[in-house]
């Protein structure tokens, strides 16, 4: 037997037509209510990620400065367990929340560092001799990155991952209207928009048998997405008949609210939007599995087909024996019972009506999804921000306290005596001189009488300071992220050896999670590989701009690049400042040592003026080239 595998897959596969939208009948009434089942177990599935999303939110609130939107018992409420917001119950008291916001500092350092030590893909050929479309694939793969703008992509994906701790993005191979073209497209998922199975606990998330993505869309862009005839576009008008017309959004923009509060499984929070459910299950079906030795190829065909494959056996048998042979010589199918296990995607209308269906139409055989949950310890998730969580409610608590402290203690309060007023003057008058500046107050001391003095109080002791120092101290421990790591000068006498390592040192706390990021694009950008190799089907020039790749590389060709597998790194970017740094100083050394020549040296640099002085150097070159040939033809 033949082993199945991403290239020959299509020969195995049965693919079912993409189908239409169709108004019910009696006939598929028992397809429809299978959808509206699967559509209510969607329902259930996403009511389960609830207390993620809740956690999530959280989180998001305090990382984006919303720091006192928890609910707490309101002593003062009319009835037993009202809850109010601890902002709206700190205002009632006619004080001001404060807040110091340390967990988007540390955010912003861990994805900052990320950006520096930015990372790109590299395809391998397994064979030897097929290094080059490694290397040509490298380049279709880098093409992607910058049309997608997948280094942004990556970076907001990370800050979404530091916050929520689920990794969500999915690949397709769609018409692009701006480029005219059909190209990879990729996008990072709302972690809020997403349902899947509750009963994952695989730290890879490989035991995922069901998932899928709210749509919002409007109209137009249902009609452009699903219809593919006038009487499709009629029953899609005519199924979201509730839809308003409007195509402008009734929500304002960037709300916060969006997609959270007050969400509905079934409509959409915005009237003008279409809601639609793209749902991926991993289903199976009795089959037989065929090897025709005849032509050499494999296949998938049904068990009614039994009778079939035996009378086509019988036929070939007959024909050898006709033509004088054994008919053991006859090329015959093998087949043998098999389950089959494969994705198969539903696009359901609230209604519960499928409005599009089609087995995973992709040769890598899954779902476009990647998803990866953070750590995942015993089917767990926790984010790296919700452990800042306690630590910036303490800072905020701790600065409240403060500024409550200085609000009601004596600032420079005057105590002054009834009889320390002057003769002829009122208190008023003595209270305005007092605090002029440069005033003299001339007054006939009596026997016994106090002098002004000034009252003031500490209100602030020292060891408020140092528990506010402590939880900064405490936030960098846990959050990894250290006072080198952030670039901050250090201190008087501080050997620049030592501050480098303490700056490497700084970063083992976060290495897991960044890890953990890093194995998650990599799957990605497998996925996205996998779409090229498919998809990829004209030979076309990708013009990546560099000295990295060779010329020939540049064009790539779908007839060998589908015949062949890879694998996947991810490597440091040749872009950093690092890598341009190393390059340059492994190429002195060699032009110092006489290894090369200075015009190798600067065909080889990455130096911003190393390309202006090469093509100086060969136009020089080809102008004494001429003058030569100029000369000789005068001496002729």
């Amino acid at each position: 037997m033949v082993k199945i595998n991403k290239h020959n897959v299509r020969f195995f596969l049965n693919k079912q037509p993409d189908t239409r939208y169709e108004e019910p009948n009696p006939l598929n009434s028992l397809h429809f209510s299978n959808n509206v089942r699967l559509l209510e177990e969607c329902r259930d599935m996403y009511d389960k990620l609830r207390e993620f999303r809740e956690k999530a939110l959280r989180s998001i609130n305090y990382t984006l400065g919303r720091q006192w939107e928890d609910r707490i018992i309101d002593p003062d409420g009319e009835y037993h367990g009202q809850t109010i917001k601890e902002e709206e119950y700190i205002k009632r008291q006619g004080h001001v929340p404060l807040k110091y916001n340390i967990m988007n500092k540390s955010k912003k350092s861990i994805v900052g560092l990320f950006r520096q030590n930015r990372q790109e893909p590299v395809a391998i050929a397994r064979e030897r001799d097929e290094q080059k479309l490694g290397e040509m694939m490298t380049i279709a793969l880098q093409y992607a990155y910058n049309t997608n703008n997948i280094y942004e992509l990556n970076a907001r994906l990370l800050e979404a991952c530091w916050a929520t701790g689920l990794f969500a993005r999915s690949i397709y191979f769609r018409h692009i209207s701006e480029r005219q073209m059909s190209d990879v497209y990729v996008q990072n998922e709302n972690p809020f928009m997403l349902f899947f199975n509750s009963d994952v606990q695989d730290a890879m998330m490989r035991d995922i048998t069901t998932i899928g993505a709210i749509r919002d869309m409007n109209i137009d862009e249902l009609i452009s997405a699903f219809a593919k005839s006038e009487s499709d576009a009629k029953a899609l008008l005519e199924e979201y008949d509730y839809i308003s017309r409007n195509k402008e959004s009734f929500l304002y923009a960037f709300d916060k609210d969006r997609n959270t509060k007050g969400t509905d499984f079934y409509v959409s929070s915005d009237p003008s939007k279409c809601r639609v459910f793209e749902v991926w299950r991993l289903e199976s079906e009795k089959c037989y599995y065929c090897h025709d030795r005849a032509n050499g190829t494999e296949c998938y065909r049904p068990i009614s087909e039994r009778i079939a494959i035996e009378q086509e056996n019988a036929r070939r048998k007959a024909e050898m024996v006709s033509l004088g042979y054994s008919e053991d010589n006859a090329n015959l199918i093998e087949y043998e019972w098999f389950v089959r296990r494969f994705w198969y995607v539903r696009y359901l209308t609230p209604m519960g009506r499928c409005i599009r269906e089609m087995e995973s139409p992709f040769e890598h055989g899954g779902h476009p999804f990647t998803i990866g949950a953070y750590p995942m310890l015993n089917g767990e998730i926790s984010s790296p921000a919700e452990e800042l969580i306690d630590i910036q409610r303490g800072i905020n608590r701790r600065i409240s306290q403060i500024d409550f402290l200085i609000q009601n203690s004596a600032k420079g309060v005057l105590m002054c005596p009834i009889d320390a007023v002057p003769d002829g003057m009122s208190m008023r008058q003595f209270a305005k001189e007092y605090t002029r500046n440069g005033s003299v107050l001339f007054y006939k001391a009596k026997q016994g009488v106090q002098i002004p003095t000034q009252v003031k109080s500490n209100s602030v002791s020292a060891g408020e300071m140092e528990v506010i120092k402590l939880y900064m101290q405490l936030n960098d421990e846990i959050s990894g992220v250290h006072s080198a790591l952030r670039g901050e000068r250090p201190t008087s006498g501080t050997p620049s050896s030592r501050y480098a390592q303490e700056a490497q040192n700084s970063s083992i706390n976060i290495e897991d999670f960044i890890g953990w990021f890093n194995t998650n694009i990599r799957m990605s950008d497998t996925k996205m590989m996998n779409v090229i190799q498919q998809y990829y089907d004209d030979e076309r020039y990708i013009p990546i701009a560099g000295k990295n790749f060779s010329e020939e590389a540049k064009w790539y060709t779908p007839d060998k690049i589908r015949n062949s597998s890879f694998d996947l790194n991810i490597i440091e970017a040749t872009s950093t400042p690092a890598y341009r740094m190393a390059l340059e100083n492994t190429l002195m050394k060699a032009l110092e040592l006489g290894a090369m020549d200075f015009k190798t040296y600067l065909e080889a640099s990455a130096s911003p003026f190393a390309d202006s002085l090469l093509e100086i150097i060969k136009k020089n070159e080809k102008n004494a080239i001429e003058e030569q040939q100029q000369q000789l033809e005068n001496a002729q």
